[in-house]
């Protein structure tokens, strides 16, 4: 089954929910639809902007709500207000890729058992330059910072899959934070998670920070 199958599966026997967005297929139309989840209500109304490209999705996840940059596009901070319209299964999962990169990809090898996450001590230790120091990150700092980086509500809604020396950074993180079954968003609908598989770079950075601190 490819990518473009397994999603329309899905789509043909119910909304996909991931992260802040849900989408749907119209079989009389033969069309398919993306919106924010908290657009649900009004979907079918004028008031939102609507759009009919991939590349709206990139446009919109660029920014929040007030024209901030999204350098993060796990952060559940993705704005409303829009609507996009697209004619194939193949439009469709681009512009699942531009608001979460890689996402639907990672579920679809996670289901297959061919995803191996990548555990914190590996990631801090192929880094050089101004970042070699992240290697001194301890486990307790590590678990801290993903208490504080990584939960959901303010964080990112991704769903961490990696460990910390063989075990789960749950100090500070309820266990649903590492639950695939477990919609993210709060919402609790069956929703495809965005699977977390490597500390991403931004978390890398605030390690730095919580590295260099130490010495300040």
């Amino acid at each position: 089954m490819t990518l473009d199958e397994f999603l329309q599966q899905w789509v043909d026997s119910q909304p996909l929910f991931i992260g802040q967005v849900v989408g749907r297929f119209d079989s009389t139309s033969n069309c398919y639809f993306l919106n924010h989840r908290a657009d649900e209500n009004r979907r079918n109304t004028p008031e939102l902007a609507q759009f009919d490209t991939p590349e709206a999705a990139r446009e919109i996840a660029k920014w929040t709500a007030n024209r901030i940059y999204r350098p993060l596009k796990g952060a559940p901070n993705l704005p409303s207000g829009w609507h996009i319209e697209l004619k194939s299964i193949s439009d469709f999962r681009r512009a699942l890729d531009y608001i979460y990169p890689g996402a639907v990809a990672s579920y679809y090898q996670f289901g297959h058992g061919q995803l191996d996450p990548t555990d914190l001590r590996g990631t801090l230790g192929r880094q050089s330059g101004m970042y070699r120091v992240t290697s001194r990150l301890t486990n307790a700092e590590a678990n801290n910072l993903a208490g504080r980086f990584c939960q959901s509500r303010t964080g990112c809604l991704r769903t961490i899959l990696w460990p910390v020396d063989g075990k789960p950074p749950s100090e500070k993180l309820p266990a649903q934070k590492f639950d695939p079954e477990y919609d993210q968003s709060g919402l609790n609908q069956h929703a495809l998670p965005i699977l977390c598989v490597e500390a991403c770079n931004l978390f890398v950075a605030e390690a730095r920070k919580v590295v260099k601190s130490r010495s300040a």
